[in-house]
């Protein structure tokens, strides 16, 4: 049962380089105090938010229709200090960004 096994070896480069969507998606103010805060977006197409705290309990999950390329994102509970993950995604593509609660 010899040479049972081939090892192909191929040149491949992995990529860190965010997408255009997930460059131009910002959250605002951050660190934020009550847990309330904005979205900038690159357009103005419908997004789906999902708010999951450090542990990975779901917050919040709801979708937006942008005013001027804008999301003001309102918690109907007070966020508890601590860093928070928000992931937007839209018809463009996907991102998780990091929100901090003081």
């Amino acid at each position: 049962a010899a040479n049972r096994f081939d090892i192909i070896f191929e040149d491949m480069a992995l990529g860190n380089t965010d997408s255009a969507f997930a460059s131009a998606v910002r959250l605002y103010p951050n660190p934020t105090t009550n847990g309330a805060f904005s979205i900038a977006l690159p357009s103005a197409e419908t997004v789906k938010v999902i708010i999951t705290s450090i542990l990975g309990q779901e917050v919040l999950s709801s979708e937006f229709t942008p005013s001027q390329n804008i999301v003001e994102i309102t918690p109907n509970q007070s966020l508890q200090a601590g860093v928070y993950l928000v992931q937007v995604s839209s018809q463009s593509g996907t991102t998780v960004k990091k929100l901090i609660v003081k």
